[in-house]
């Protein structure tokens, strides 16, 4: 969740900058899986044991797999070191730059469902077991709903250096960045009865996960081939780590509840990141190139939400367990259009 999702410009073109100084700005479309979330009523089976009704866990009355789309933006402020600051064994034009970048992604989900001839239960977020609705010759009809909110944020210093082989150049970079993401979600159950005169049952739950990345480092390889003297094709990858800290406060309200509920959690995780991306970079003069790229994303430790849960017969001396935070290999796609100028002399 924290992955810097994505530079925009990572396979950027800077050889047309005949300057010390360079910058660049781009804007981007974004798509990223999130973790799946199963939070909400669970439904109950009924067994005869001993000649005794007794009651199990049936699992969530509505699961959600969640994908995010919306916008992200970054820009950079860059600085062709002087000849002979480094030696040219590590390179030719080497230079140093600073980034940032942010996302924004949304995403609503939402599913219906009958509950005749069945039963559900409920748990708030520290794991209280607090009601149960029988629905027998009700058909007690339940909505659900589920609303995604993902921000990012991303700053960092880049230092890279071009290896030329005719009309191809090869670009090695190293990266130390810091950030925040944070997902917050909200599910929304709503439980009618239908042939009784009574308010619906509803049920509010949101969680709201913050990953801070401390401290991470990344290393990139890029090529870029004139096709003519205006125009290349770029081609790049890059893979990184990050020390991640997760915190994760959730809450829950329900008309039939008796009150509500907080949970707070934390973990650190060691994250693995690694991305890929193609472009075509357009260059329209000396000072200004343009390019339009797109690539793809993984990172091995999106943070998402466990459900929770309770074993043996309901309000029978419980074994029971609050949300909790859990992590999932997660890919997010992007594709958009970045312009570089350079200035200076």
């Amino acid at each position: 969740m924290a992955d810097d999702r994505p530079q925009l410009a990572a396979v950027g073109d800077t050889s047309a900058a005949a300057g010390p100084f360079y910058a660049r700005a781009g804007a981007s479309y974004q798509s990223m899986d999130l973790p799946s979330v199963d939070l909400g009523q669970k439904r109950l089976g009924f067994a005869v044991v001993g000649g005794l009704a007794v009651n199990s866990n049936g699992g969530p009355i509505a699961t959600f797999n969640p994908v995010a789309s919306g916008y992200g933006v970054d820009g950079a402020f860059g600085y062709f070191l002087p000849p002979g600051v480094v030696s040219p064994t590590f390179g030719a034009r080497p230079r140093v730059e600073f980034y940032a970048s942010y996302i924004r992604a949304t995403d609503n989900q939402s599913s219906a469902t009958t509950l005749l001839p069945g039963t559900s239960s409920f748990q708030h977020v520290n794991g209280v077991l607090s009601f149960f609705l029988i629905c027998g010759a009700d058909p007690c009809p339940t909505t659900s709903s589920l609303q995604s909110k993902y921000e990012a944020w991303h700053v960092g210093t880049k230092a890279s250096s071009d290896f030329a082989m005719g009309p191809l150049t090869l670009t090695p970079s190293l990266a130390i960045f810091g950030g925040e993401a944070r997902n917050q979600q909200q599910l929304f159950q709503s439980t009618s009865f239908v042939t009784v005169v009574a308010n619906p049952v509803t049920l509010f739950e949101t969680a709201s996960e913050t990953a801070t990345d401390r401290f991470g480092s990344r290393i990139g390889l890029n090529g870029k081939y004139d096709v003519m003297s205006w125009l290349a094709l770029g081609l790049g990858g890059n893979l990184g780590l990050a020390a991640r800290n997760i915190r994760l406060h959730a809450y829950d309200n329900s008309s039939s509840a008796g009150g509500k509920d907080t949970f707070t959690a934390g973990k650190n995780v060691a994250d693995f990141t690694a991305g890929a991306e193609a472009s075509v970079i357009a260059r329209a003069g000396a000072n200004i190139s343009f390019k339009l790229f797109g690539g793809f994303t993984y990172d091995n430790n999106v943070p998402g939400i466990t459900a929770q849960n309770y074993t043996g017969v309901l309000f029978n001396n419980n074994p029971v367990t609050p949300v909790g935070i859990k992590t999932e290999g997660e890919i997010g796609y992007y594709a958009g259009l970045a312009m570089t100028i350079k200035f200076g002399q």
